[in-house]
């Protein structure tokens, strides 16, 4: 079985450029069947990224930040899009994918809260065309 290592307690930090509506801190794995407690991951199995993301104050519905996913692996194909919510149900964010980038559009919600922020997490596997090896991985926010 060949692995991807990942460092142990290594959580590579993803940040959006200031011209964007929000950014994503701690972005890390998920331990599972594919990854293992010291941050190593199976090829070619799937796993989930975990992360922390927060809104820039001023906001406004329709804004959007994004996170890259970066090669050689990708969101899991079945993965279809979904809302980012508050603990009262209301929705924040509309997250989507558009190849590699994933990208989060506020809705009004941002508008009359404030401090908004919250933990999410998606599922991704290897391209196809990868060989098995070390990566580094290191998801960006533009």
């Amino acid at each position: 079985m060949t692995m991807l290592a990942v460092l142990q307690g290594h959580r590579e930090p993803a940040f959006a450029e200031q011209s964007c509506a929000g950014s994503f801190s701690d972005v890390s794995w998920r331990e599972g069947v594919s990854v293992t407690d010291d941050g190593v991951a199976a090829f070619g199995g799937a796993a989930t990224v975990v992360f922390h993301w927060s809104v820039k104050e001023g906001s406004r519905a329709g804004d959007y930040f994004t996170l890259q996913i970066p090669e050689p692996i990708r969101r899991e194909r079945t993965l279809a899009p979904f809302w980012l919510d508050s603990p009262t149900g209301e929705h924040i964010a509309r997250v989507t994918w558009d190849g590699q980038t994933t990208r989060f559009t506020l809705t009004d919600y941002v508008e009359t809260h404030s401090n908004v922020s919250g933990d999410a997490n998606f599922g991704v596997d290897w391209q196809g065309e990868t060989r098995p090896g070390d990566y580094q991985l290191n998801f960006r926010g533009l």
